[in-house]
């Protein structure tokens, strides 16, 4: 998982216009920022995508210590889901909406 992090993370941030040295500074707090919601939550798994939702969040932010609240919010409320060891129930989900919306296709 840690790995994956590292992977995801150095990939990240390459849309919002900051210097190199400033997107350096910036992977390292998003880096740490991922590595505290995920410790501090042992219940929660990393899933690609979840360092493009905590750099928009530390974008908005704008620093690490203001962003944790927010990103950790996220993940244990509206993502958990998605942060369980397997997809299972995120799968049940899309499932359920591809009927609501095959139905009101119909009509």
């Amino acid at each position: 998982e840690q790995k994956q992090v590292q992977l995801d993370v150095v990939r990240s941030l390459t849309h919002v216009g900051m210097r190199d040295v400033e997107r350096e500074g910036r992977l390292r707090e998003l880096g740490a920022l991922i590595d505290s919601v995920l410790a501090a939550n042992p219940d929660l798994h990393y899933y690609q995508g979840f360092n493009d939702v905590c750099s928009t969040v530390l974008v908005v932010m704008r620093d690490a210590d203001s962003a944790y609240p927010l990103a950790e919010r996220i993940a244990t409320h509206h993502l958990r889901e998605a942060m369980a060891p397997n997809m299972h129930n995120v799968q049940l989900a899309l499932k359920f909406i591809m009927g609501i919306l095959r139905c009101q296709d119909k009509k």
